[in-house]
């Protein structure tokens, strides 16, 4: 079903607070506030298919972003002296070449595994 205007108003603010990390309770309270007349469940339905829209880019193109990304995350934190950080996105690209040869390995190892990112138990 699609969106509705109330709806589509509400969607980045409640996709931005889902990509901070933001619990799902906390962000139906935002949204009740600041949105009262929005539907939470469909625009959470619309953020779960934006992020499985994202993850039909190509397995190979997001493990390459992530490479990419922890690339410069390095770069940074070694020009600021943060050597501890520069480490972490070390071991972060160590940890995902790991999951690329296991994955090469085994292709179906994480095949039909699906992430409910808003559960019933954690709804208001």
């Amino acid at each position: 079903m699609p969106l509705s205007e109330v709806d589509l108003a509400a969607f980045p603010r409640a996709y931005t607070a889902t990509l901070d990390g933001h619990a799902p309770a906390d962000i139906r309270e935002t949204l009740a506030k600041e949105f009262p007349a929005a539907n939470a469940e469909r625009i959470f339905n619309h953020i779960q298919r934006a992020f499985e829209r994202a993850a039909d880019r190509g397995l190979k193109a997001v493990h390459g972003w992530c490479i990419e990304s922890s690339r410069d995350l390095y770069r940074k934190m070694t020009e600021v002296g943060d050597y501890e950080g520069a480490l972490r996105a070390v071991k972060q690209v160590a940890a995902l070449a790991e999951t690329i040869a296991d994955r090469q390995e085994d292709p179906t190892a994480t095949a039909g595994q699906l992430i409910d990112l808003f559960p019933a138990e954690a709804k208001g």
